[in-house]
């Protein structure tokens, strides 16, 4: 049944987003194919990129948060062809230009694999839970050959009932019981910008028009890695330490966040880091800004 033009609710309560801005449905389902323009912005953008990275002698790694349609097909009565699905029609393109099995990190066929046995996206959000940012974090540690803080997985889980993003569009809202990983005491968030103090004070942490630019960073005296890292990235890692951005702040000695889809060149060199890492939602791949660095 259809409930809104963004979304549907299938058996057992999964929900996904099917429409709206985003336009799930165009690629996933309709089996649209990007734009050449949009895939050309996409190629001067990395070309930009290395050539930055190689100069400055930092290792680069991007990605793409897989749309939970990608990982869970299975729980909708859709066939998805994969050669449409937006990250890998980019990834496709791009190896016209370079070896995208270095740089970008193709996350859909372990998230697929470990969704066999864990629940890598709760039913009612549009984002990976714990399990979901674990499998992340651990594929591209071992891209980076760098270490895995495997106690994550045994770490103490908060559970509450709430509505999550997906929920929150039906009338009456759907609650999903969830699951937030606990962090460690190994780590501390040892700076957060105006924008962050601003949420966290104003108590408007979850205010969707109120993250890009948060900034933060983590220090960890404890850690596996002595590396500093740097993540441009969006909600799939977030600026808390309960997703992506948690799990390698238990790992790495520094870690800085910084919430936009561009990288910020003049930063990293103010910062140096080691190893700078991208992230962003799949479905925000054919919405290319001109603005994007």
């Amino acid at each position: 049944m259809n409930y809104f033009k963004e979304i549907d609710i299938f058996p057992d309560g999964w929900i996904f987003l099917l429409g709206g801005n985003n336009n799930v449905r165009q690629y996933w389902i309709d089996e649209n194919r990007i734009d050449t323009k949009i895939l050309e912005k996409w190629a001067a953008i990395y070309k930009k990129r290395l050539d930055f990275f190689k100069k400055e002698g930092i290792t680069y790694l991007s990605t793409f948060a897989p749309e939970k349609l990608s990982i869970y097909p299975n729980k909708t009565p859709f066939t998805i062809n994969d050669r449409f699905i937006p990250s890998i029609q980019l990834r496709n393109y791009l190896r016209n230009y370079f070896d995208v099995d270095d740089i970008i990190i193709n996350l859909i066929p372990y998230l697929r694999k470990q969704s066999e046995t864990f629940q890598t996206y709760h039913k009612t959000d549009s984002h990976w839970n714990f399990y979901g940012a674990f499998s992340a974090y651990q594929l591209l540690q071992a891209h980076l050959g760098e270490p895995v803080y495997t106690e994550a997985l045994s770490r103490p889980k908060k559970y509450a009932w709430g509505v999550l993003d997906l929920g929150g569009k039906l009338i009456p809202p759907l609650k999903e019981k969830i699951f937030y990983y606990s962090s460690s005491d190994r780590f501390k968030r040892t700076f957060a910008n105006e924008l962050v103090e601003f949420k966290e004070r104003e108590n408007r942490t979850n205010d969707a028009g109120l993250h890009v630019g948060s900034y933060v960073i983590f220090e960890n005296d404890d850690s596996l890695s002595d590396k500093k890292v740097m993540i441009f990235g969006d909600s799939f890692s977030e600026y808390r330490d309960h997703l992506l951005t948690g799990l390698f702040a238990e790992t790495y000695k520094e870690v800085h966040f910084i919430w936009n889809s561009s990288v910020d060149f003049d930063l990293i060199r103010k910062v140096k880091p080691d190893i700078v890492i991208s992230e962003m939602a799949e479905r925000f791949i054919p919405k290319i800004s001109n603005e994007y660095t």
